[in-house]
């Protein structure tokens, strides 16, 4: 979401420190979507605290951000349960932190990626000769760097949201090179919100890459790119498509 896009001049000695005072000095190529899952967060929270922000996409390095009262630990609090930390209410209901930052709109601090992913929801191809920026930025990451939002971009989205979350991707825009990125979690029976899941249409053998939301009923449901030329949540029916991978990033637990 909101990229840096220009830099402001600011010695390092008046920097504040960060997220110590309750500031944030915004650094090149950090994005809101980005600290928000860092201080377990959520955009909207960011921008709420600091009105200056009009747009979530158009942040500047060397400027600083008010923080609403999150930290950079995985107890982050919320805003229900006298001060409880998200781990703390999971325990309580019998779930796990990251259905339940899911399921009440709150940052995951155990699948920071996700929150990241999640805030790209609705960035879509551009219709005729225009692209969408932020697509071509997806691209930028991975060797082949395309410069159009027409060329698949399921992996360049993956890899883009794995590299915002400070972790090594493939590089590739190939969805196919997740296979065998990460950890293998042995099947669609053992996979985890946000693990990377790759899968195979039957009919074309063309594969496609994306994140872990939930699965059941003979379907799987998916947080990628390039998803009806968006990014948003979709669901596959396993009568058509193979599931060719499920990968866990190398320091999740």
């Amino acid at each position: 979401m909101s990229l840096v896009t220009a830099a402001h001049s600011a010695s390092t000695a008046q920097r504040p420190r960060e997220g110590v005072d309750g500031t944030h000095f915004i650094e090149r190529g950090e994005t809101l979507s980005g600290l928000a899952a860092r201080y377990g967060t959520t955009v909207q929270a960011l921008m709420d605290a600091n009105p200056q922000i009009r747009n979530r996409d158009l942040i500047y390095a060397g400027d600083t951000l008010k923080l609403p009262g999150a930290t950079a630990s995985s107890g982050a609090r919320t805003s229900q349960g006298g001060g409880a930390t998200l781990a703390q209410l999971a325990a309580r209901h019998d779930g796990d932190v990251a259905t339940l930052a899911r399921r009440n709109g709150l940052a995951d601090p155990t699948r920071p990626w996700m929150t990241i992913a999640r805030g790209e929801m609705g960035q879509r191809e551009i219709a005729g000769g225009q692209d969408n920026g932020r697509i071509v930025q997806y691209h930028q990451t991975t060797s082949l760097r395309a410069n159009d939002d027409e060329t698949p971009w399921c992996a360049s989205f993956v890899n883009w949201t794995m590299e915002q979350a400070g972790m090594r991707g493939t590089d590739s825009a190939a969805a196919i090179s997740w296979a065998g990125w990460g950890q293998n979690v042995g099947g669609l029976g053992n996979a985890r919100s946000g693990d990377v899941v790759v899968i195979r249409n039957r009919q074309t053998g063309q594969n496609h890459v994306g994140f872990f939301v939930t699965s059941g009923d003979g379907r799987v449901t998916l947080l990628g790119g390039n998803q009806s030329n968006q990014v948003k949540e979709s669901s596959f029916g396993l009568g058509t498509y193979d599931i060719v991978a499920v990968r866990r990033p190398p320091t999740a637990g």
